[in-house]
């Protein structure tokens, strides 16, 4: 099934619900199922869903960049916990575990018992 004109007015009433699934559907009267199946089962609906809250995450940044030109010292604080990690702008250390390492198999003597 492709997205169809419900499709694209959901997505529009979406992001003019400020991105609440709840919202937007209590707008339109359908259930949350309905957005999730549509998710499943329509071409395009998923990606669309998804490039509408990277619109949002890309105004956020802007309006944070917006706040770090100010001199806001929280804006400039966060972006650099978060944007500045690997240049040592953290207060946690931060451990990888992503390769596994082989198990070790230690004997031990039984004593005769």
């Amino acid at each position: 099934m492709k997205t169809s004109k419900q499709h694209k007015q959901f997505i529009q009433t979406f992001i003019n619900c400020d991105f609440n699934i709840s919202k937007a559907c209590e707008v339109m009267s359908i259930s949350r199922q309905t957005v999730y199946n549509w998710i499943d089962k329509v071409d395009g609906f998923s990606d669309l869903l998804i490039e509408s809250e990277e619109q949002a995450i890309d105004t956020a940044e802007s309006a944070l960049m917006e706040k770090i030109k100010e001199g806001d010292i929280r804006a400039i604080i966060f972006f650099l916990r978060t944007k500045g990690k690997k240049r040592g702008y953290t207060e946690k250390s931060e451990i990888d575990l992503s390769h596994t390492i082989e198990p070790v198999q230690i004997v031990l003597p039984d004593n005769n018992r």
